[in-house]
């Protein structure tokens, strides 16, 4: 019989140790907890044994341990239903005791012991017992022992012909996935806490049950055709599989290049290593990568990491950066691209440690990332409720970004839904020129992105520059192409009132259907088409008569609105007209003046200087926002005043 093994700090390293804190918070939701277990033994299937504990006995809700590995990790969750906590000897018998430990049993909480118990042939049961003073407590569980063989698999270009990187999710019939354990490979957590994807440079060997099916999901971003495959494993062990994938829309050749702006690499020990994240860009087809240094409650992520490009000899010319999210959840979190170094205290308020104070406000961190000549992207959440109290850390607000809009301190702003959409709206009816970018944060798999044009030659300096100025348009998937009078996003037209302009629109798919094609004008539809047919792609073309000035964009979307994209503006300039919605700058106002309330009576602050530092900083916000209400009204009032005037025949 093989020896069952501890899973320890010292015989499975510093993984256990890093989720300590974790799993204090999450150990009231088991499944949260299984998750983050299973990540800690990525290359594995995890076996799980759930039993509790009452005054009438020991109860398994687990009848079948399924066995694959050699040595195959499993945890136990005892749930202590006793009336108390209790101090009590937990173990295993299988022909003999073969592990046991003493532990404090505390009640009502998961306790959580981690096993690796051997794939041994004569393994039929095994029984878990608890002996507490006199008492003894025994279930037993059956062992089936899976078969296991190693197939290998090979990933190629179906045009070039060259083995590529891409991402897989590989599980068999039984819904169990399974990772290669080569270093070549960098986990996508999927969900939060549970890896279901893992990214491969094309080439890679797999164990797997030989009963049954596996089924192997293959993407490699938005430019090409997933491939699914689905294997009957019986007898499998040693074969090679070879998959083409399919290119259907080459976007650099275009002069497009994709990038992700909001990105962290770290939630779990398995992400916080980069020696696998030279495989990330080209298997999700992104030119550049902008991995985010962050701050929870004190705890510091990847700042063991410099500031910058990451030496990686990246395939494609492709880069790697890391930067910095700088988090505040009353005034909003902001991503800082390019910047040269870190700019502390990262996070500030409750995000930044107990009793950390709500200071600096985000304007001097914006102040500072273009003193280093870096881009800040502010995260969506102004336009949500904002109740004078501090909101939840899974709740975040950003409600300083009308203030750092109105002083010119914001560059972008963070979209990452059609519903979002709505507060990116008002910040342009207000007449800030702000473009919208996105990233996936931790959710790498099929997650949107941001597409900007440079033409035919591509550098970072270009690329950036052009982010900032809108040539871009953000996606989760369709690819969508728009002109007005021959420019593209991004550009600004002056044109007379009266004139007319040439708008032409064309989306473009192959994943799921778009459901419908529209074009916006200050917020509002003036022109859809529905799809008839499911064609990959919709096109409008029509001219436009301008009467004022505002702002074009494009967007579609499948029935769900799940699978979307949008693109930037165009701006038009009419007969030198500045352009502005009143009851969006009002509703602006009415977020800084209730900044300003939260401020005054909830913030935190070291001192009087601090809180009379971000008061004023509100009261700048306030002037800004009357004066443009004032002034829009007064150019009606007199617009109104030359119509009356004028002669009538």
């Amino acid at each position: 019989m093989g020896s069952f093994q501890a899973i320890t700090e010292s015989s499975y390293g510093n993984e256990k140790s890093q989720f300590n804190e974790v799993l204090q918070e999450l150990l009231p939701n088991i499944e949260k907890t299984i998750n983050v277990l299973r990540a800690i033994c990525p290359s594995e299937v995890l076996g799980f044994i759930d039993l509790t504990l009452d005054n009438k006995g020991l109860h398994s809700q687990t009848t079948i341990l399924q066995i694959y590995a050699q040595l195959h990790p499993v945890i136990i969750c005892l749930k202590n239903n006793l009336d108390d906590s209790v101090v009590a000897k937990i173990g295993i018998k299988a022909d003999g005791i073969v592990w046991e430990e003493s532990s404090c049993l505390e009640k009502g909480l998961p306790n959580l012991f981690f096993l690796k118990i051997p794939n041994d042939k004569n393994l039929e049961n095994i029984v878990v017992f608890i002996i507490h003073g006199k008492q003894y407590y025994s279930a037993t569980i059956r062992v089936n022992r899976v078969i296991t063989g190693r197939v290998r698999f090979e990933i190629f270009d179906n045009e070039t012909k060259r083995i590529v990187p891409a991402r897989v999710k590989l599980h068999d019939n039984r819904g169990n996935y399974f990772f290669p354990a080569e270093q070549q490979i960098l986990l996508d957590t999927g969900t939060l806490y549970r890896p279901m994807w893992f990214y491969t440079n094309g080439v890679f060997e797999i164990d797997v049950p030989l009963d049954g099916s596996i089924s192997l999901n293959i993407s490699k971003g938005f430019e090409y055709q997933n491939e699914t495959l689905k294997i009957c494993s019986d007898n499998v062990s040693n074969d090679t599989f070879r998959v083409l994938l399919r290119r259907w829309i080459n976007m650099p050749q275009m002069g497009w290049y994709a990038g992700e702006v909001h990105l962290h690499s770290n939630m779990l020990p398995h992400l916080n290593d980069t020696s696998g994240w030279e495989i990330l860009p080209e298997a999700e087809g992104l030119k550049l990568a902008f991995i985010q240094t962050w701050n929870c409650h004190g705890q510091i992520f990847t700042d063991e990491y410099p500031i910058g490009e990451v030496c990686h000899k990246l395939r494609d010319n492709s880069k790697i950066f890391f930067c910095e999210e700088f988090r505040n959840n009353v005034y909003g979190h902001l991503c800082l691209l390019n910047i040269k170094k870190i700019i502390p205290p990262i996070s500030t308020g409750i995000l930044g440690g107990k009793g950390q104070p709500d200071y600096p406000p985000n304007a001097q961190i914006c102040d500072e990332t273009h003193n280093q000549g870096g881009i800040v992207i502010a995260h969506s959440g102004f336009n949500q409720v904002f109740e004078l109290e501090v909101p939840k850390v899974s709740n975040p607000g950003s409600f300083e970004t009308p203030i750092d809009l109105a002083l010119g301190k914001i560059d972008l702003l963070e979209v990452n839904s059609l519903e979002t959409t709505a507060e990116w709206y008002m910040a342009l009816n207000c007449g800030f020129r702000v473009p919208a970018a996105t990233g996936p944060d931790f959710f790498l798999s099929d997650c949107r992105r941001v597409y900007v044009y440079t033409g035919k030659k591509f550098s970072t300096k270009l690329w950036l520059q052009n982010l900032k100025k809108g040539k871009s348009f953000i996606t989760n998937g369709p690819m969508l192409f728009l002109t007005v009078d021959d420019k593209k996003p991004g550009s600004i037209i002056t044109i007379n009132k009266g004139k007319s302009v040439k708008i032409r629109c064309l989306a473009k798919n192959h994943r799921d259907n778009i459901e419908r094609l529209e074009i916006i004008f200050n917020g509002k539809k003036i022109k859809s088409i529905k799809n008839i047919g499911k064609k990959e792609s919709l096109e409008l073309s029509f001219e436009l008569p301008v009467k004022e000035s505002g702002w074009i964009a494009a967007r579609c979307f499948s029935v769900d609105k799940n699978f979307w994209a949008h693109t930037n503006p165009v701006y038009l300039e009419v007969s030198g007209e500045q352009f502005a919605v009143k009851k969006d700058l009002q509703k602006m106002l009415e977020i800084v003046n209730k900044l300003r309330r939260w401020v005054d009576t909830q913030a935190k602050f070291e001192n009087e200087r601090q809180k009379a530092e971000v008061l004023e900083l509100c009261d700048k916000g306030i002037k800004y926002y009357k004066k443009r209400i004032d002034d829009l009204s007064t150019s009606k009032k007199n617009e109104e005043n030359l119509k009356t005037s004028a002669p009538h025949h």
